[in-house]
């Protein structure tokens, strides 16, 4: 049971430390019709590149004679969604997903089973304080497989 656990957790934290921001463009139009403010969304959403940013924003302006009043630079973290427990998860795929109880278990057991998730069956999201999870992964140092995952997150 701990082996997907693990390999998820080297995969995060090799993720996290590899990640870097991207620079990012995108187009919040609003247009006042008769006195009216009417927001328009950007069916591309986002674009990296600035000039091509710069080229749609010229597109825009110049075929409804529209103008660049401000240009905005903000900066946005999206936090990963919490570890979900049976009965988040079930909630999760209903109002989500409009999956039923019995099925959500069904797929969610599949996924335990072919290692992407650990044990669906549990009513708890954390561990004790008394847990020591550096004892848990010491203890897998020495797998020929995966224990240089387990060093590399002891040090």
């Amino acid at each position: 049971m701990l082996t997907p656990t693990l390999q998820l957790c080297v995969h995060r934290s090799d993720a996290i430390n590899s990640f870097t921001p991207e620079t990012y463009y995108y187009i919040d139009a609003a247009v006042s019709v008769g006195g009216q403010e009417i927001h328009m969304n950007w069916s591309r959403r986002q674009v990296f590149d600035l000039s091509v940013a710069q080229t749609f924003l010229a597109i825009v302006s110049e075929g409804i004679g529209g103008k660049c009043e401000s240009i905005k630079e903000t900066e946005e973290i999206i936090c990963m969604p919490k570890a979900l427990n049976t009965v988040e998860l079930l909630k999760a795929a209903s109002n989500r997903l409009g999956i039923g109880p019995h099925r959500a278990m069904q797929i969610a057991e599949r996924l335990y089973l072919g290692g992407f998730i650990t044990y669906p069956r549990t009513e708890t999201s954390s561990y004790p304080p008394s847990f020591d999870a550096k004892a848990a992964i010491a203890a897998h140092a020495n797998n020929p497989y995966w224990g240089q995952h387990a060093r590399d997150i002891l040090q």
